[in-house]
C-alpha cells in the first residue's frame, strides 16, 4: 500500500457535500476533475492500495472504499476516496467485481492514516506478508484488494531486487557525491519498477 498525507479536501468536492449533490450529478462538474488532480498528486502518482506508479491520471480512477450501493451517504466523504489503477486482478476494480457484500473501512488498512509498514512487510518472493499473526484489518486488506495476485509478487520481486542494489549503488557514490551523479543515479532508477513499500521496507531493515 502506499502511504500518503490526505491533507485538506479539494474546495469543490467540499462544496458539492453542502449542495448535496449526487456523485452522478457531481462527475459532470469541473470540481470531479479537480478531485482525481488532487488524489493523484497527494498519493504521488501511484496507486494506494498496490502502490504501483500510474503513469497517467487517465490510467486511474476515482476508488470509493466503502461502494456508493453500500454506503451512498459517503459518496462525497472526502475519508472515503483514494486514487486505484485500472487493474482488474486488484486493488478498487477487483473490490468491486469479486468481493461481496460491504467493506468495513474500519477493517481495511488506511495508507492515509496509518503507516503499512505498521502491518504489512515483504518476502524477496514479492510476497505481501501480514506482520502480526491473526492480525484480522492487515488479512482483510489483502484479501480485499487480491494484493498477492501472483502479477504483483512478480513486480515486487523485481523491485526488492532493484531496491538492494540501487542502494550498494549508492553507496559506491561515496560519501557527497557531486549533484549531477546523484541526478543520473535516480534517473536510471526511475526507469525501474519502483514501490514505495517494499524500498521503505528494506530501509527499515
Amino acid at each position: 500500500m502506499h502511504k500518503f498525507e490526505r491533507g485538506e479536501e479539494p474546495e469543490g468536492l467540499k462544496k458539492a457535500r453542502k449542495q448535496k449533490r449526487s456523485w452522478d450529478e457531481f462527475v459532470r462538474t469541473p470540481a470531479h476533475i479537480e478531485l482525481a488532480e488532487c488524489l493523484y498528486e497527494r498519493q504521488e502518482r501511484c496507486c494506494a492500495y498496490c502502490d504501483m506508479t500510474i503513469k497517467s491520471i487517465k490510467d486511474g480512477h476515482i476508488e470509493h472504499l466503502e461502494r456508493r450501493s453500500n454506503a451512498p451517504k459517503r459518496a462525497l466523504d472526502w475519508g472515503n476516496l483514494f486514487f486505484s489503477c485500472q487493474r482488474k486482478d486488484s486493488c478498487g476494480k477487483y473490490k468491486d467485481s469479486e468481493i461481496s457484500g460491504a467493506i468495513d473501512s474500519r477493517l481495511v488498512v488506511d495508507p492515509s492514516q496509518e503507516d503499512p509498514l505498521d502491518y504489512f512487510s515483504y518476502a524477496e518472493t514479492g510476497e505481501m506478508v501480514v506482520v502480526k499473526r491473526n492480525d484480522e484489518k492487515a488479512e482483510t486488506t489483502i484479501k480485499v484488494f487480491n494484493l498477492n495476485t501472483q502479477r504483483l509478487k512478480n513486480a515486487r520481486s523485481r523491485a526488492y531486487r532493484n531496491a538492494i542494489v540501487f542502494l550498494k549503488n549508492y553507496d559506491n557514490l561515496g560519501e557527497n557525491p557531486p549533484k549531477e551523479a546523484v541526478e543520473e543515479f535516480l534517473n536510471d532508477w526511475r526507469e525501474e519498477e519502483f514501490f514505495s513499500s517494499v524500498f521503505r521496507y528494506i530501509l527499515k531493515r
